[in-house]
């Protein structure tokens, strides 16, 4: 019996090292990812040749920001002109 539980503690020893040697690898791919990504993040078009519409982050003028101020248009009420 103890050398079956051995052989057994050997295999889900080789399981683990095989996962974690994976998980490894992957640590060092998202590390890079991120690190283009932070690098990317830094660029936009006042500081690099990029267009101003490829800048990330900044929501797209598709109308005027201005608001209403409430007043109705024109001149002043019982002015002749």
């Amino acid at each position: 019996m103890n050398k079956d539980l051995i052989i057994q503690i050997q295999q889900q020893n080789t399981d683990l090292l095989q996962i974690n040697s994976e998980q490894a690898g992957m640590i060092v791919n998202l590390q890079e990812r991120i690190a283009e990504w932070e690098n990317n993040q830094k660029k936009n078009s006042s500081n690099s040749s990029m267009p101003p519409g490829s800048d990330i982050g900044r929501p797209k003028q598709t109308q005027s920001l201005r608001t209403s101020s409430g007043k109705n248009p024109g001149g002043q009420t019982g002015h002749s002109g």
